[in-house]
Parts: C-alpha cells; sequence; structure tokens
C-alpha cells in the first residue's frame, strides 16, 4: 500500500485542497521531487492502515457483523511484532490506534442500526465525469437500510472532523465526499434498496414539524392558486348541449381547464421541493468551509 493510494490529479486527500484553491495543483506539481517526501506521520498512518485492512479481512471471511470489535481483541494480539509497512505492530499502537478505531467503528455502526457487513476493503473508486480520476476507500460496510463508507484516521496532531461547522452551517469532509460520489459511480449495485419508504416517510414528517409555517404558508398558496383556476373554468365554461361549434368551444375549454389542473400540480410539486432545498441544500453544503487547514506536509518540509 503506497502513502499516495489516488490519481495524481486529484483524489480524497487532496479534493479539499484543490477544491478551494485550483492553482494549488500546479504550483504542487512544480515543487522538487524531494518535497513529495512522506512525514513521519503519514508512514505510521500507513502502518496502521495495513493492519486494519488486515482485521477487516478477517472480519469479512468470517462473515462478522456489528458488535465484534472486543472479539477481535484476540486477532489483534496475534499481529503484535508483525511487520506492517516500515515497522512492526506495537502494544502503544494497539492500545492508542486499532483498539479505539474499532471501538469508534463498533459506535458507529451501532448509530446506525447494525447489522453491518463488509464488502469492500481498500477499494478503488472512480470519479464521475473526470478522466483519469479515481481514489481508493478505506473500507465499506452494508446493511438492509445503511452503506458506510470508512476513511481511517490515525495521523497525530492534525485533527480532522467528518463534519465541520462554520457561521452558515455545516460542511461535509470533502474528502469523504468524494470516495462516496466515487463509489457510488463504480459500484451502483451496493445503493439498490439501500433506503427504507417508513424511514424516508419519518424522515419527510420530522421535516414538516421543524418547517411547518413555511409548508402551510406554501400549501395554502397553491390551494389559493387552484381555486383561482377552478373559478375561471367554472366562469367560461360552457354549458351541456347547443350548436357544433358550442360543443368544440366547450371540448377546447376542458382541455385547457385539464392543463392548468396540470400545471398547479407541477407547481405544487415545484414549490414544495424548493423549500426542500433552500432548507437543506443551502450554501452551508456547497461552499468553501471556513476553517483553516494546515498546510500539506509536502509544503512544510519546503517551507522547513
Amino acid at each position: 500500500m503506497s502513502v499516495s493510494a489516488h490519481s495524481n490529479i486529484v483524489g480524497g486527500s487532496t479534493a479539499g485542497r484543490l477544491l478551494n484553491c485550483p492553482a494549488s495543483y500546479r504550483e504542487i506539481m512544480a515543487l522538487p521531487p524531494t518535497a513529495d517526501t512522506p512525514s513521519e506521520y503519514a508512514e505510521e498512518g500507513v502502518s496502521m492502515h495495513a493492519v486494519m485492512a488486515l482485521l477487516m479481512t478477517v472480519r469479512k471471511d468470517r462473515k462478522g457483523v456489528t458488535g465484534e470489535h472486543a472479539v477481535m481483541r484476540h486477532s489483534v494480539d496475534m499481529l503484535l511484532g508483525r511487520a506492517f509497512h516500515d515497522r512492526a505492530l506495537t502494544r502503544e499502537h494497539v492500545d492508542t490506534m486499532i483498539m479505539p478505531a474499532l471501538a469508534a467503528l463498533d459506535e458507529l455502526e451501532r448509530s446506525c442500526g447494525g447489522n453491518f457487513k463488509v464488502i469492500a476493503i481498500e477499494a478503488a473508486v472512480r470519479f464521475p465525469g473526470l478522466a483519469g480520476v479515481w481514489g481508493t476507500v478505506d473500507l465499506v460496510l452494508q446493511s438492509p437500510t445503511h452503506v458506510l463508507h470508512v476513511d481511517w484516521k490515525f495521523g497525530q496532531g492534525v485533527g480532522v472532523k467528518a463534519i465541520y461547522t462554520d457561521d452558515d452551517g455545516e460542511l461535509l469532509n470533502p474528502q469523504i465526499m468524494f470516495y462516496c460520489t466515487a463509489a457510488k459511480h463504480t459500484y451502483p449495485s451496493w445503493y439498490k434498496n439501500r433506503r427504507s419508504m417508513v424511514g424516508a416517510m419519518f424522515s419527510s414528517i420530522r421535516f414538516v414539524r421543524r418547517n411547518a409555517s413555511r409548508v402551510i404558508s406554501i400549501y395554502f398558496a397553491n390551494t389559493l392558486l387552484f381555486l383561482a383556476v377552478l373559478l375561471v373554468y367554472a366562469l367560461v365554461a360552457p354549458g351541456v348541449g347547443g350548436t357544433p361549434l358550442r360543443i368544440w368551444l366547450g371540448f377546447m375549454v376542458a382541455q385547457i381547464y385539464l392543463i392548468g389542473r396540470l400545471w398547479v400540480r407541477l407547481i405544487w410539486f415545484a414549490s414544495e421541493t424548493a423549500l426542500f432545498q433552500i432548507s437543506l441544500a443551502h450554501a452551508g453544503y456547497v461552499a468553501s468551509a471556513a476553517v483553516r487547514l494546515p498546510e500539506p506536509p509536502v509544503v512544510e518540509q519546503v517551507v522547513g
């Protein structure tokens, strides 16, 4: 396993920086080869990734599910002294990195309902729409209702969050967003039938409860629009029978009325969808994070 298990163009670990500053790609490419020397923290992270990959392979082969992190302690102890990447696994590694990571994974799985199985380890995924852009997802877990994408973080001194918060709201970590998008593009079968109809119904109820005033206002406005169309039809619609011209005129008015009904229905769906989008898909989810991230290790070494 290499330190850079992604494409040179853009990968999960560089997605955030390149989205915030596309010009940095050219500057990084201009650095001398010596600047690409990985840090000690990166090397240690590669070693711990290799340990986790082996443990998850054991879990997959045993068809293990949620709640096995304590059981795996025996497997971890058997690996003590074994070389992973450039170093041997020590008791300190196990107690401060491996076991906390397994415990955090177990907590994550339980919070999403449990019953997860391993479906992919170190999976290469291709990002859609960009030729030659790919990355590696550390771990993918699947349950009857969820798919979890796990990216191990063992680096010391630099905290990494799944969600960053600023004045505009919450921003998902761009690295895991890259992996989720690429994985869904590369392996669409992983995501079929992963959404519960009952769960979607309860989610919609929660949204209506939290935005009751706006939902009711839009519904009331759409109702008034429908009544207006109905009133116009009642005023202009001719009676039954009469001359052939009157019959054809009545037919045309009825068709226009049906088109008006359809237009009102589409307006209803569009307005409610727009409310959902401005409430949840606001700028805080797509704008650059207002978080000062540390410079990448290659830049630190050039500066230092």
